[in-house]
């Protein structure tokens, strides 16, 4: 399944917690896929999604979830910037860095599901 329409399968599961998708961009350059979303949650907060797919596996992602003013309330990503036993897998929340497992779009709405519903 490409990556579009497995993020789409992923949002309609999700129906009771977005409220639109603001904003979904594909960019496709050699054999990447680049995936960016804004998605609006039913609280009025923001999840901000950037992934890159390379074929069915997902290379690179971004995940912050961002209060209606902007302001991070809790991000994902595996962007090796970070010193974590889980590297380069880890969390930014409440101006730390955590390890994390590692996340996609499903792992994370479930995630913001139990702690908005």
């Amino acid at each position: 399944m490409i990556p579009v329409e497995a993020f789409h399968r992923v949002i309609d599961h999700y129906e009771d917690l977005v409220s639109s998708i603001e904003s979904l961009d594909l960019t496709e350059r050699y054999d990447l896929l680049h995936l960016e979303a804004r998605i609006v949650l039913i609280d009025g907060s923001e999840l901000h999604v950037s992934e890159v797919w390379k074929g069915e596996d997902l290379e690179k992602y971004s995940y912050y979830w961002l209060e209606e003013s902007g302001e991070t309330i809790v991000g994902w990503d595996n962007a090796p910037h970070h010193d974590v036993e889980t590297f380069p897998h880890h969390r930014h929340e409440g101006g730390e860095v955590e390890p994390s497992e590692p996340m996609d779009a499903e792992t994370v709405l479930r995630e913001l599901q139990d702690r908005i519903l």
